[in-house]
């Protein structure tokens, strides 16, 4: 995974930094891994409100969509159905 340069030290691929762990023993067990972790959330709703003000009540349903990047990743894409929001409140 590295590549030499002209002096003869090796430098690191291009991309995020590594993420160092300890292992067990105190730390004497290292390794660097690179991990990264994005999300995409969907929102559908229901939404009560007076025009006047008062009390409001909001109720929605917001799946959501897991990227991870890690070589030891279980499942790369990971979907959660039941994501699941209530509000109660008073607006003005």
């Amino acid at each position: 995974m590295l590549k030499k340069i002209k002096n003869g030290i090796k430098s690191p691929p291009p991309g995020p930094p590594p993420v160092f762990r300890r292992g067990p023993g105190g730390g004497k067990n290292t390794s660097s891994v690179v991990f990264w972790d994005k999300s995409i959330t969907m929102t559908i709703g229901y939404r009560y409100q007076k025009p006047e003000g008062g009390f409001f009540f909001r109720a929605d349903y917001t799946p959501m969509l897991n990227f991870e990047g890690s070589e030891f990743a279980e499942k790369p894409i990971r979907f959660f159905p039941f994501n699941v929001g209530i509000s109660l409140g008073k607006s003005f």
